[in-house]
């Protein structure tokens, strides 16, 4: 193995285990606090295009898109380990760290462990998977039109 892959495994690690501290950083604000956030992203929304979310909405979204970014952390980091495309493999762990995040959720004041939280973090999950499975073949595809084999 070149020193250059074992810093890009390295990096790719690294990545993922950022975004599992920034979605357990927002995940352990009581919900006082995480109301604040909600309303300061609504407020920043209102500036920039004025159009008004309601707080239910900016959090069901930071849900999804928090799992939609950890498992593309996870792809990239399968996928510079073991040096194949590993969607199920990385859709799996989002999941799995989606349950335990509830989980945790559950101590923390003023928050609760929902199903319903649960579904839209696999919502974010299954579309970026979605979003990877179409990448790959599609580049695949490139790669078979110009006679050569895919990496990965």
């Amino acid at each position: 193995m070149t020193k250059k892959r074992k810093i890009a495994i390295i990096f790719s690690w690294i990545f993922a285990a950022a975004c599992m501290i920034i979605i357990f950083y927002f995940s352990r604000e009581r919900a006082v606090d995480s109301d604040e956030t909600s309303n300061s992203i609504i407020d920043l929304i209102v500036r920039l295009f004025g159009y008004r979310l309601t707080p239910h909405t900016v959090r069901k979204t930071a849900h999804a898109l928090e799992f939609f970014g950890l498992t593309f952390a996870f792809n990239l980091a399968y996928g510079t380990t073991y040096m194949k495309f590993s969607p199920l493999l990385s859709a799996l762990s989002s999941v799995f760290y989606s349950a335990t995040d509830e989980i945790h959720q559950y101590f923390v004041e003023g928050r609760a462990c929902r199903a319903g939280d649960l579904l839209v973090d696999f919502y974010g999950t299954l579309i970026m998977t979605a979003i990877l499975v179409i990448a790959y073949v599609i580049f695949r595809k490139i790669m078979e039109k110009r006679g050569k084999q895919c990496p990965f």
